[in-house]
């Protein structure tokens, strides 16, 4: 903290820099804005988190907040010893569960790009950006064991102009996963698995949440995932709205649930009988290939109270891993078109 307080109020250049080796390293939040030029950091050894959860009152590992123009690069580690947390935290049907701490936080930041450093082991998410602008993620490496809980990879939330590249993620939860207030993502260059897939949502849980508009997933690869391609509200809460997104040259490898849009998205088992009001507009699928775990390759399951609207199936080829078997479709609510190969036939 004293180099980077250092560093933040010099006003030149300055870089603080995390030699090889390996570091104890309790919460610390590297906070600006800075008085003199941003300090690049860059790490090159292994940072290890407390394993105890008492550690965290905030809830958070490694922070940055309200700074500009940041840098953090290097061949470094940030191993977060979640095992201990995943023991301690488990919760049936996901009801009641603490938020455990992030590994990485990027709050209110802007211009900002992270690249090649490793997160591994995260007691919750491993990296979340929120409310902040302009920021490149960047030939990163995300690893937790599938059976780590709420593990997502990278959760993006309230920010705009996100892009994601380059990426290998594997971990217990969602691999990217997209919450309220989010615009103008990129996911592109991405390989997932294992983990929960490419997830826009859960949206719709709580009154007056910010609409999602405008994501590209494109040139990615999921392997063994529970899902591949996924859009989940809640039913109940007010309206919001979850449009303009296009998903193309998507390969999928053994995936459960290849192509799926889940408006009945309640995991606790304790949800209102009201349809969900998050209306799901404008999404494309276009080649998208590869084998599914589940003869229902491509399902739809779109609210009674919010139809989905233009949704648009091109050049679809995903065929069972199991079995002679074709895989199908189904659809609930959901209005669109198709056009080209289609396998499985098409139910819009």
């Amino acid at each position: 903290m004293a180099a980077w307080k250092d560093a933040c109020s010099f006003k030149g250049k300055s870089k603080v820099f995390v030699p090889a080796g390996t570091f104890f390293v309790g919460p610390i939040n590297f906070e600006g804005p800075c008085p003199g030029a941003m300090p690049e950091v860059q790490i090159m050894g292994t940072l290890k988190a407390p394993e105890e959860l008492d550690a965290f009152p905030e809830g958070r590992w490694i922070t940055f907040g309200h700074v500009d123009n940041l840098k953090v690069s290097g061949f470094g580690v940030l191993d977060a010893q979640g095992a201990k947390a995943w023991r301690q935290t488990t919760c049936p049907q996901r009801k009641k569960c603490k938020n455990l701490p992030i590994t990485l936080e990027l709050s209110r930041v802007l211009n900002t790009n992270i690249t090649g450093i490793t997160l591994e082991n995260g007691k919750g998410f491993n990296m979340a950006v929120h409310k902040s602008k302009h920021i490149c993620i960047d030939h990163i490496h995300i690893n937790a064991p599938p059976e780590s809980p709420n593990t997502d990879g990278i959760h993006v939330s309230g920010s705009d102009h996100v892009s994601i590249t380059n990426a290998q993620i594997g971990v217990g939860d969602d691999c990217v996963s997209v919450g309220q207030g989010t615009t103008n993502l990129l996911v592109s260059q991405v390989t997932c698995g294992p983990g929960h897939g490419i997830s826009i949502g859960s949206l719709g849980k709580y009154q007056n949440e910010a609409d999602v508009v405008g994501m590209i997933v494109r040139n990615c690869t999921l392997k063994g995932t529970t899902n591949g391609l996924r859009i989940k509200t809640w039913p109940g809460a007010g309206p919001s709205q979850a449009r303009n997104f296009t998903y193309d040259n998507i390969v999928m490898d053994n995936v459960l649930n290849p192509i799926i849009i889940d408006g009945e998205y309640c995991p606790t088992g304790e949800c209102t009988d009201q349809a969900s009001r998050v209306s799901i507009s404008d999404v494309s699928f276009n080649n998208v290939r590869g084998t599914s775990a589940s003869l229902i390759a491509v399902n739809f399951m779109c609210s009674s109270a919010a139809p989905c609207k233009s949704i648009r199936l091109s050049n679809i080829n995903l065929t069972p891993i199991y079995g002679d078997t074709p895989t199908t479709s189904s659809c609930k609510n959901a209005l669109g078109s198709s056009l080209g190969k289609q396998q499985p036939d098409a139910c819009i």
